[in-house]
């Protein structure tokens, strides 16, 4: 999986760049960058045609539905729903419901479903397998926390990365991807999550919103976290914000840039 690939690759690696490359890993759990698109950015008319026959005919690929809600293909809706009844994994109903409310279907069901999913993800005690030492950086290996968490939940370290990484992230990255506003205060709940690579979506997708009330949330959550997971959090939310303060907010946790060596 990516996702996992990722938090072994970065234990090589060093200080704000390990929290780096799970945040980009957090939106691919969304599926956000598999679709093919065109250079504006949008899904291919072909490729979402194709995706909405594979549908109708049964065959369920996540890269298929996020082209469908990108796309706002609508006749997809009867398919989707159809898919989300047969379904056995929780992965696929998760992108199904949350392509449903993007899509504007107005049965309460699909966003109740999404919303449950991300509360219980942003009410999990899972923390993230990272360990911080007493400056705030990074360190290698899951932390003491996170191996006794997996022992008493009776889970492999394996196991429960899947879960701290890839699945509980993934249900807010979903929530996120409703494009839908009452998502904001779930999301703004989640910056408080023991883990960062919650809080580190939250924050992205509160950026994507928007939503200026949330940049005085973040710096919160920012201040709490360790150093390295503060310039993680911020990296992904508000620096990339138009806003002035929160630019400004940014270069508090940001690392500074060392300056070039003379030639």
């Amino acid at each position: 999986m990516l996702i996992l690939k990722n938090i072994r690759l970065a234990s090589k690696t060093t200080g704000v760049l390990r929290l780096f490359l799970c945040g980009a890993a957090l939106t691919s759990v969304a599926l956000t960058q598999m679709s093919q698109t065109q250079p504006g950015g949008e899904p291919k008319k072909g490729d979402i045609a194709a995706a909405v026959d594979r549908l109708k005919q049964g065959d369920v690929n996540l890269a298929d539905i996020n082209r469908i809600a990108r796309a706002g293909a609508v006749q997809a809706i009867p398919g989707l729903k159809k898919q989300f009844e047969l379904a056995q994994d929780g992965l696929s109903k998760d992108s199904m419901a949350s392509a449903l409310v993007r899509l504007g279907d107005k049965d309460p069901i699909w966003w109740e479903y999404v919303a449950q999913q991300a509360t219980a993800a942003i009410e999990s005690d899972a923390p993230c397998p990272m360990g911080f030492d007493l400056n705030g950086k990074t360190v290698p290996g899951p932390s003491s926390e996170f191996i006794a968490w997996a022992k008493v939940h009776s889970l492999t370290i394996n196991a429960a990365e899947e879960i701290a990484v890839r699945e509980l992230p993934g249900k807010v990255a979903f929530l996120a991807e409703t494009r839908d506003r009452r998502a904001i205060p779930l999301l703004q709940r989640a910056l408080s999550s023991p883990n960062v690579l919650i809080q580190t979506r939250a924050a992205q997708a509160l950026e994507e919103f928007q939503d200026k009330g949330s940049i005085p949330l973040i710096v919160g959550a920012c201040r709490r976290a360790p150093a390295d997971a503060a310039a993680a959090i911020a990296n992904f939310s508000l620096a990339r914000w138009g806003d002035p303060d929160a630019k400004n907010a940014a270069s508090e946790f940001m690392p500074a840039t060392p300056p070039k060596e003379a030639k």
